[in-house]
């Protein structure tokens, strides 16, 4: 179920919101003032924003900058709700990033029509951000698997070589544990290798310093596999 909050600072207003909500089978939220809209959205995560522009502690201009400011929130769709006359403030906050708005007296009907449209629209370019960062990871891991795959298959050739070599040599019981080692990393390493060559989907973790990285025990083959080799 899709969570709605509401920000407006008129009681009557509020109560019809969510009356309208929740007939349309929305969760609803709501809050009487446009200050602490960010603790709030940052706790409920809604999915949609009805945003009032007129407000006397906080106008709905403000609020939205701040919503589309954020990384967090920058997302999140918001429809500001507005009373006849205030058109000059509409054309600024659709600019600042509103997806769309409503006019007060609201009409049930039409409030409907605009969230769902609003949510499908949400929905289409948050699958297109996805596509667009996978074609990155795709590109990028690409390049990385071919720059490492030469100097791997190097490294596999001389092991086996050193291999021959010390094969009848007294020095073979004193290296091989380590040869056994350096060829036991060096197939993890083309095994990740694969992994990177044929990701389609991919999961992301926290490193350090806020910083994301990939989760490479989580990397997905074409065929949703997690590993595209072993198929598992």
């Amino acid at each position: 179920m899709k969570r709605i909050l509401t920000v407006d600072d008129d009681a009557a207003n509020r109560f019809l919101m969510v009356q309208i909500l929740t007939r349309g089978g929305f969760e609803a939220e709501s809050m009487n003032s446009g200050l602490h809209v960010m603790e709030t959205v940052n706790k409920i995560q809604p999915d949609l924003i009805l945003l009032d522009i007129m407000m006397p502690d906080r106008d709905g201009l403000s609020v939205l900058r701040e919503l589309k400011g954020n990384r967090d929130t920058a997302e999140i769709p918001v429809i500001m709700v507005t009373a006849r006359g205030e058109s000059e403030v509409l054309s600024v906050a659709l600019e600042a990033g509103a997806t769309d708005y409503v006019r007060k007296p609201v009409d049930s009907i039409e409030l409907l029509a605009r969230i769902n449209a609003a949510l499908k629209l949400a929905m289409y370019m948050e699958e297109n951000r996805k596509f667009d960062q996978l074609k990155v990871v795709q590109e990028m891991v690409g390049a990385v698997s071919h720059n490492i795959n030469q100097p791997l298959t190097a490294l596999r050739t001389h092991i086996a070589l050193l291999e021959q070599k010390t094969s009848d040599n007294e020095m073979c019981s004193i290296i091989r544990p380590y040869l056994d080692g350096i060829r036991s990393s060096l197939e993890e390493l083309i095994e990740m290798v694969e992994k990177l060559k044929n990701v389609s989907r991919y999961e992301r973790i926290k490193y350090m310093d806020g910083v994301q990285i990939l989760n490479l025990n989580q990397l997905k083959g074409v065929d949703g596999n997690k590993d595209p080799k072993k198929g598992k």
